[in-house]
């Protein structure tokens, strides 16, 4: 569409001589038709529209201005020339008052449902003159006979720039969004809106409110939007990749994800990523892309092992738009339900436990009493035989039972480099009745053979249902080495406290491998980190509250020590300074955590990054 404020002029160059000047009405306008004096070939014709007109307002605005529409004149003038052209070559006498009559301005906006009106023409007339596609109604044209005809030539009309482009375009509205209507129209009724820096396809350029209008397709929405609100061509092809959110998908086994883009050290390995592992690409390092690791906090990935997918923001339709926002409230409200029946089974739970509690004490008093009645009814003889029996039972139970065990390093001073030999450790094992064995087949060390690094390596020992732990220092090796005397560790006691401590570890690692859920607290179906560690103390009668932050504040603060952490404990980890994932401590220097939506439920190094607090619920 061409707006004209003053005097729009066309000139249409003819075979002969016309000496006419003539004018005719449309309206509150008048259109000029007047020979030109220096080339007498000529004819110009002018439209009056001396008129001002309000400039156009953005579509948000929703205010619909009078916008004269004087493109179609192009269209007539096509027309007319034709006409002229034939006038000129042909021997009959043409009507000048029937031409100028044919001169008009069709002033009405095109709509998308429009469809430009077949020619009507004589059969022994030439082809009519082809006029531009890019409005969406044509004047009629009626073409009088000719004996001789003889089609004047045309140059092929020019194509809108953009009519049929099919490439990407990029939304780039004057706000936030820009509303999809159903019309070229800011009176166009509203179906759907685009955010900046969302993607569509353009399927036409039309004239239209204000000036030219796309009818877009994004998504699932199909309407019309301002031209002016898009980036198209060479420009949307040069911001494509600006705007893609990257998803990156490992492409190899056991890629090293790092807390650092540094390939030539192995310290800053974090853990191994496993074959088709999806995480978001956030920024580009050198050869590496950064990822997000779990919440807040980011590791590093060789961009050579990653495939990568573009993925873009579409439009969105205004029934999207409501059930979307239905959603994220109706989400809400289940949320804020939950939470509020989770207090309520705590407190329900809690009161259980009281009344199970004195239930049991008073049927324990009960039975304790019958007991001893029963026992002193009983005769002598069968007393002590059954004390007897009962005495030596206990005996061998206690002989053959294993209540603790300890480990010691025997060996000489290590260096960097040397491996711990099976030989080199003493295993003391601990039995009920009080003696004690050495050395007793069946246990085993991970680390025995492996090559230590330098500094203190803590070597886990397991027999059994039970573990120890022992250490050795590695120096660098001098050129005159002196031997280091170890003392053996003591063996730790067990006690009811550190039973309970071993049966919580115990039961939070049988769902590893379970799915992390931001915001859930199912350990079967999903959980994020707090509702993991809630969950798991709460089956053994303990309140630990919701959140990672609350949790911190509402446990015993303990030393963030490998040499005083005790299984059971709970490990903090922060982003910029605040708390915000948790992980319990299972011994050994290992944590069993919801990690991420990556790894799930998954038992990991406790100081795979540095923990800023612990605490602990236990006695």
């Amino acid at each position: 569409m061409i707006r004209r404020n003053k005097h729009s002029m066309i000139s249409l160059s003819l075979a002969g001589v016309l000496a006419l000047s003539a004018s005719a009405s449309y309206g509150d306008f008048r259109v000029y038709a007047d020979p030109v004096s220096e080339d007498p070939d000529t004819i110009q014709v002018t439209l009056n529209t001396d008129v001002t007109f309000a400039d156009p307002v953005d579509d948000q605005k929703e205010n619909i201005n009078e916008v004269v529409d004087a493109s179609d004149l192009e269209i007539v003038m096509a027309g007319a020339a034709v006409d002229l052209n034939r006038y000129l070559e042909s021997d009959f006498v043409y009507d000048s008052k029937e031409l100028l009559a044919r001169i008009h301005i069709n002033p009405s906006l095109p709509t998308p449902t429009e469809t430009e009106p077949e020619l009507i023409q004589d059969e022994t007339m030439a082809p009519p003159v082809e006029v531009p596609t890019d409005v969406e109604t044509t004047p009629e044209v009626i073409v009088p006979p000719t004996e001789a005809p003889t089609p004047a030539p045309t140059e092929p009309p020019t194509e809108p720039p953009h009519v049929g482009y099919k490439g990407m375009a990029i939304s780039a509205p004057p706000d936030t969004y820009v509303n999809i209507r159903t019309a070229p129209s800011t009176g166009g009724k509203k179906v759907g809106k685009i955010y900046a820096n969302a993607v569509a396809d353009v399927l036409e350029e039309v004239p239209g409110d204000g000036g030219q209008w796309f009818l877009i397709t994004s998504g699932s929405v199909t309407g019309y939007v301002k031209a002016e609100y898009f980036i198209i061509g060479e420009a949307a092809l040069a911001l494509k990749d600006a705007i893609a959110t990257r998803i990156g998908t490992v492409n190899t086994p056991n890629l090293r994800l790092r807390s650092t883009p540094d390939l030539s050290t192995k310290e800053n390995v974090i853990t191994l990523l496993t074959l088709g592992t999806q995480t978001v690409i956030v920024d580009e390092v050198g050869e590496f892309y950064k990822i997000e690791l779990d919440e807040g906090y980011f590791g590093y990935i060789h961009r050579d092992y990653v495939d990568i997918e573009y993925q873009y923001g579409h439009a969105i339709s205004l029934d999207e738009e409501r059930l979307a926002a239905e959603k994220a409230y109706q989400e809400q409200l289940e949320r804020e339900a939950e939470e509020a029946r989770l207090a309520e089974e705590a407190r329900a739970a809690e009161e259980s436990r009281l009344a199970a509690e004195a239930e049991a004490a008073r049927k324990a008093e009960e039975a304790r009493k019958a007991e001893e009645a029963r026992l002193a009814e009983e005769s002598r003889k069968a007393a002590e035989a059954a004390s007897r029996a009962a005495a030596e039972a206990a005996a061998e139970v206690a002989r053959t039972t294993i209540v603790q065990i300890s480990a010691r390093y025997i060996g000489g001073q290590k260096y960097v480099g040397d491996a711990v030999d099976v030989s080199e450790v003493e295993i003391i094992v601990y039995y009920q009745d009080g003696h004690t064995v050495k050395n007793l087949p069946g246990w085993a060390c991970p680390l025995i053979g492996i090559p230590m690094v330098a500094g203190e390596v803590i070597f886990p020992v397991q027999l059994g249902d039970h573990m120890t732990q022992f250490a050795v220092t590695a120096l660098e090796r001098p050129v005159e080495t002196q031997p280091v005397e170890t003392k053996p560790n003591p063996p730790a006691p067990i006690n009811e406290a550190d039973q309970l401590r071993l049966a919580i570890c115990e039961y939070a690692k049988q769902f590893v491998g379970n799915p992390y859920i931001l915001g859930g607290s199912d350990l079967l179906h999903g959980t994020d980190c707090s509702g993991f560690v809630m969950r798991v103390f709460q089956q053994f009668g303990i309140s630990t509250t919701r959140t990672s932050r609350s949790q911190a504040l509402n446990g015993t603060p303990v030393p963030v020590n490998l040499n005083t952490l005790r299984p059971g404990d709970l490990l903090f980890y922060d982003t910029n300074g605040t708390i915000t994932h948790v992980a319990l401590y299972i011994g050994n220097g290992q944590i069993v955590h919801a990690a991420n939506p990556q790894f799930g439920i998954c038992i990991w190094d406790a100081f795979y990054r540095t923990p800023c607090k612990a605490v602990t619920f236990l006695p």
